[in-house]
């Protein structure tokens, strides 16, 4: 493969992480920086690679769904205990 169209490559690759950070998507779009990273490789099933882009995306909606109620408190200034 040339420079030429790998940096093709490499420059659709940052369109699709933008495109998914922009729909909020930000697990899926560090698992394709990730996959994208790794170089060059055989080709992939479809169905194993749209797996590793869920697992991605649920494990971040889940580490953010931990530390969003820490912000909260955080930003109120104020733990449960003070309030009771």
């Amino acid at each position: 493969m040339s420079s030429i169209e790998s940096r093709g490559i490499e420059q659709r690759g940052i369109d699709r992480a933008a495109q998914l950070n922009a729909l909020h998507l930000y697990g899926m779009a560090t698992a394709w920086n990730e996959w994208l990273a790794e170089g060059p490789r055989r080709p992939v099933q479809p169905e194993a690679w749209l797996d590793r882009m869920i697992e991605a995306e649920l494990a971040d909606r889940q580490v953010r769904s931990v530390a969003l109620p820490t912000q909260g408190r955080a930003l109120s200034g104020a733990s449960r205990s003070d309030r009771d």
